[in-house]
């Protein structure tokens, strides 16, 4: 009688201790981990507890194989880019997002290619395309793209020189109708070398450092003669020649701090001219240094500065002032970017100069 009872505790022990483990134990060797610990050497258990436990036991799931690779390199031509199904052809948002990308990318067949084949087999794709296609001509609006005076002098490196001396820690509202007038009058190094000191005074006094920068212009106009820049085209010229007034303006231009440590070839061609620094410097390596000259720059400037965020998004990169360049220019970045250019509106700000222009002259001619 005892062992009989003893022998009921043992099975129903050993059942739930089976039915606890097929609980816990996941996958295909669910039934063979509950049969092992059922027929251990201490237990046997009725036949139909094993059933059970082996008839609760998950089938096996079979393995799906995965979707070939698409392979792409010069010995594998990429595969057509998938029609479209009927359903998708109805949706025009999808062949608005084609066109675009046939009409901008037919210079770069492979590129367009790839935009088509994500345009086809990528949800939302198209959508994203457009709208990054939109802001992309938003941000080649005129009353959005930052228009600096530097710029309307690429032409003109003696110009530029005189503009940044005058923009140098002056807003342009003031300095640019003043940059006009001055060069209308001296608008050559040998003019502006043998300019009146007192008359240059008189004009540019109100910009603030009026004697340092009247001293400086007059010197520029004698040092341009004296120690022209030393550019590209007289390397090409005349190598020699070039090389010796090259590491001469090194020598003048070593004189200050900023440039002490740079060497012949490396230093910026009117960096020995006078109130030339850093806002000359990024200026010159903007508009006149050459094709990506403008990607080492890391201006402080809120103007460059500005203008650097809008030349970086054009190309499809973020950039600001304190880590350069750091991620891609999505959607979000490129709106915020566009809000804080109009705010800044060179029309408004030209309008500014015109007004500004237009009552000095009033005030000359006595006209209320």
């Amino acid at each position: 009688m005892g062992r009989t009872k003893t022998t009921k505790r043992k099975a129903v022990a050993v059942s739930t201790a089976a039915t606890s483990v097929t609980k816990r134990t996941s996958g295909p060797d669910r039934s063979k981990q509950a049969a092992v610990m059922v027929d251990s050497h201490y237990f046997k258990v009725a036949k139909s507890v094993k059933a059970a436990v082996i008839k609760a036991a998950p089938k096996a799931v079979p393995a799906v194989t995965p979707a070939p690779l698409l392979h792409s390199s010069r010995y594998f031509q990429r595969p057509s880019p998938p029609p479209l199904s009927q359903e998708d052809q109805e949706l025009g948002h999808i062949l608005e997002a084609e066109k675009l990308a046939r009409v901008h990318l037919r210079q770069d067949k492979a590129a367009c290619d790839r935009t088509l084949a994500c345009i086809r087999s990528k949800p939302g794709f198209a959508l994203f395309f457009i709208e990054m296609f939109q802001h992309s001509e938003d941000l080649r609006d005129p009353h959005v793209r930052p228009i600096l005076i530097q710029e309307c002098l690429k032409d003109n490196l003696f110009h530029m020189v005189i503009a940044v001396i005058l923009l140098n820690k002056t807003r342009g509202t003031v300095a640019v109708p003043m940059f006009y007038n001055l060069t209308e009058r001296w608008g050559t190094p040998e003019a502006l070398s043998k300019a009146n000191w007192q008359e240059l005074y008189d004009l540019i006094q109100r910009l603030g450092l009026g004697e340092k920068r009247t001293t400086a212009l007059i010197e520029l106009g004698q040092m341009w003669l004296q120690y022209p820049p030393v550019t590209a085209q007289m390397l090409r010229d005349n190598p020699e020649q070039a090389r010796q007034q090259r590491a001469i303006n090194a020598k003048l231009a070593r004189k200050k701090q900023r440039f002490s440590k740079v060497q012949d070839e490396d230093m910026l061609p009117i960096a020995h001219y006078p109130f030339v620094g850093e806002y000359a410097e990024h200026s010159y390596q903007i508009y006149f240094g050459g094709d990506d000259a403008w990607k080492t720059v890391r201006a402080r400037d809120k103007e460059l500065v500005r203008y650097l965020k809008w030349r970086w998004a054009m190309i499809g990169v973020a950039y600001d002032e304190e880590h350069g360049v750091y991620d891609h220019a999505r959607p979000t970045y490129i709106k915020n970017l566009i809000q804080e250019l109009i705010k800044y509106n060179p029309y408004k700000t030209l309008d500014m100069w015109s007004a500004e222009l237009v009552a000095e002259q009033a005030a000359s001619s006595g006209v209320a």
